[in-house]
């Protein structure tokens, strides 16, 4: 009966530290300003956009955090964009509705079509995505410096490039940003998005400032051995480069980054 016991206790106890973590997701716009509008642009975000996002972070329950980012590089020429916003919720986003909801707008006075006449009026969307969590380690906040890394694993090898990411890079990442420079790091799966697209996943790696982006990440090897103690190094670089293809690489200074 004891053994029966502690049977039953030690199935709960792996049934609770192997739950994956609850899933968040994330609207991300691409952005550009509308020419001669980018004075009058940030005045109106700091004045107004800020306060709208800290309403929507209080009364909204599935509300995560909303980060808003400059493009520093590439060229605007090469990128087509100069301003990417992510709004993380706790929820698939609504695709049934692009206004910002009445309530979100009080102490504001405008009305839903009024405020996104305002913010079209100084910049236009040149493309959006929606975007599942893999793995999210650390924080950003104003002033970081993030390094977007576009992934696409060979076609086919979604599934399993995303597995890699959870079962190799997740308690990876976790490590390094434990030891610095990078403070934070953070996996996305594009969603309603073809196998066959240019990319599907996005890497996030936030440095506290532009210098840190060139310090590199310290001997990965000794974070294995901390973070996966008894598993194979070679075995982890040959899946990585087997599965991991980077497209194209645009780092952005964080403007501002609202949390629950």
């Amino acid at each position: 009966m004891n053994m029966t016991k502690s049977k039953i206790l030690i199935l709960l106890a792996l049934a609770v530290s192997t739950a994956p973590a609850q899933d968040t997701y994330a609207r991300a716009f691409y952005l550009k300003w509308k020419p001669g509008m980018i004075d009058e642009g940030q005045k109106f975000i700091k004045d107004v956009a800020l306060k709208v996002a800290g309403n929507w972070a209080t009364m909204d329950p599935n509300f995560v955090g909303q980060v808003t980012m400059s493009r520093v590089f590439p060229t605007e020429h090469e990128t087509g964009y100069d301003r990417l916003r992510i709004l993380i919720t706790s929820k698939p986003p609504d695709l049934a509705s692009s206004a910002v909801s009445v309530q979100y707008l009080q102490g504001i006075g405008m009305t839903p079509e009024a405020y996104a006449q305002k913010l079209g009026s100084f910049m236009e969307t040149i493309k959006s995505e929606i975007w599942q969590s893999v793995y999210r380690h650390g924080s950003i906040k104003t002033g970081d410096f993030v390094e977007l890394r576009f992934q696409d694993p060979p076609t086919g090898k979604g599934a399993e490039y995303q597995s890699y990411l959870r079962d190799w890079e997740s308690a990876m990442r976790a490590g390094i940003v434990k030891a610095g420079p990078a403070k934070g790091m953070e996996a996305w799966r594009l969603q309603l998005t073809p196998d066959a697209a240019s990319y599907n996943f996005v890497n996030l790696i936030v440095y506290p400032d532009s210098s840190s982006i060139f310090k590199g990440w310290g001997n990965r090897q000794e974070v294995l051995g901390k973070v996966h103690p008894g598993k194979d190094y070679h075995a982890y670089r040959t899946t990585g480069d087997a599965l991991t293809r980077g497209t194209h690489t645009v780092v952005f200074r964080v403007d501002s980054a609202v949390w629950k």
